[in-house]
């Protein structure tokens, strides 16, 4: 097999190709003497692009390659070609992309026994906590090929292709207008509560299509918006959707909750009875998605959490503009909530909403909201 050994700036690299391909590439000792070894247009190729990603000319290797391991071992090698230059991903993030997410330990040594250094980059696979763990060259040469590609200019930041975009014209009000809108929105949404005594009386579905649609107008990280909204007027769902969050309920009141919890529900009444899951014409159940399957590869999302609870302010929000109720419900645990309405692993349940309009007769607990002065700094 044609061998040859280069000079680079992380030490001696040693080339095998076999039969026109990539066999191995790894880091040999510093005291190695370079060799150029046979003439092979595979080690001509190899040793070009090396070359030019070491200068930073290259961030995308083109050669044929024949690694030699386990399936699971070229697996996770071929997921490892997926990770962009100048970017990590943890060993859980590759488990999770193979569709393995207990799988971690495994990917880890797959990554060790990677036989394609710099090309096959497993040097951009770092520990959940953001360590470099350990690396088969040594820990500074991942620490050296890591900076190699982060950007070291300004030249280099802006060099990325730039974020295609769109005019933004906004109406601009005058001041007083703007204030007194501000002012009467407030006065209406003081004027929300989180009702448990719904009217059966119908709404139309254009209401909660409407009511979505502005949730999903929600900012969110990488704008990457991820969640998944179920609405459910169904009744036998409704109700089969009752009789597991009762049981759960139960349990979380019986035997899950502190007494320092439930002593402060006592002011909302609270218990786990549900008549308002099946009461309400509409149930909404809002999921997060902690990853996205984009291009036919798994990625992560962003500030999930964040971004689910910001577009679900936006929603009751909007429902309460529309003059209808709702309760923000989360029993303890929700999965139950995946099974029943058939959605992907890849989601989780975050709250459940029943939505409607305010019984005949309806009471709400005598609450109080923190005035301005308690929830508020101005500098």
């Amino acid at each position: 097999m044609p061998v040859r050994t280069i000079a680079s700036p992380v030490g001696p690299l040693r080339i095998v190709v076999d039969d026109g391909q990539l066999r191995a590439l790894d880091f040999v000792e510093d005291s190695t003497p370079l060799d150029h070894g046979d003439a092979d247009d595979t080690l001509d190729e190899a040793e070009r692009q090396l070359v030019a990603y070491f200068e930073g000319t290259l961030r995308s290797f083109d050669l044929p390659l024949a690694p030699i391991g386990t399936d699971f071992q070229q697996r996770v090698w071929q997921e490892l070609r997926h990770i962009p230059y100048g970017e990590t991903r943890t060993y859980a993030d590759i488990a999770r992309a193979l569709g393995r997410p207990s799988a971690t330990r495994a990917v880890g040594a797959a990554n060790g026994r990677n036989p394609l250094a710099i090309v096959v980059p497993c040097h951009r696979v770092i520990g959940s906590d953001g360590t470099l763990t350990g690396y088969a060259g040594g820990l500074h040469r991942k620490t050296a090929l890591l900076a190699l590609e982060r950007p070291t200019s300004q030249e280099d930041l802006f060099a990325r292709p730039a974020p295609r975009t769109v005019p933004y014209t906004p109406e601009r009000l005058p001041i007083e207008e703007g204030v007194d809108r501000l002012r009467a929105r407030y006065e209406h949404a003081d004027r929300r509560r989180s009702v448990r005594q719904f009217s059966t009386d119908p709404v139309p579905r254009e209401a909660i299509e409407l009511a979505i649609a502005i949730a999903g107008t929600a900012p969110s990280g990488a704008h990457r918006q991820p969640w998944h909204f179920v609405a459910i007027s169904d009744p036998t769902l409704k109700r089969t959707v009752r009789e597991a969050a009762e049981s759960e309920e139960r349990r979380f009141y019986e035997e899950r909750a502190s007494e320092e919890w439930l002593k402060a529900l006592e002011p909302l009444g609270t218990d786990f009875h549900k008549e308002h899951i099946t009461d309400a014409p509409w149930l909404i159940v809002a999921f997060r998605r902690d990853v996205e399957v984009i291009d036919g590869r798994r990625t992560n999302n962003y500030y999930v959490s964040e971004s689910v609870g910001i577009a679900v302010g936006m929603l009751i929000a909007a429902l309460h503009e529309a003059g209808l109720a709702t309760l923000t419900h989360t029993p303890a645990p929700m999965t139950f909530l995946r099974d029943l309405l058939g959605r992907p692993k890849e989601e989780k349940p975050y709250v459940l909403m029943p939505v409607g309009w305010p019984a005949p007769g309806c009471r709400v607990p005598d609450l109080r909201r923190k005035a301005l002065a308690e929830i508020a700094t101005f500098l």
